[in-house]
């Protein structure tokens, strides 16, 4: 379901800014990870409300972003 919304979310920005385009495909990019679902997952099953999870994510990508690392390259828990 995530991955379709997106989807159609991107192409509905036809019309949208440049920026607000590449935000969306970014998005795209997350939504079609399996790696980043699995986490997702993981993280809601220990617990989390998935907006922690996200949230949890997000932060966990900035950080590996600032470092130059793949997050998909984290090793599993």
């Amino acid at each position: 379901m995530l991955r379709s919304n997106v989807d159609a979310m991107l192409s509905a920005t036809d019309a949208a800014g440049k920026e607000y385009t590449e935000v969306m495909e970014a998005y795209r990019m997350f939504a079609h990870s399996r790696s980043w679902l699995r986490r997702m997952e993981e993280d809601i099953d220990l617990g989390l409300s998935a907006e922690a999870a996200v949230e949890k994510e997000q932060s966990l990508a900035r950080a590996a972003r600032k470092r130059g690392r793949c997050l998909s390259a984290r090793a599993a828990p």
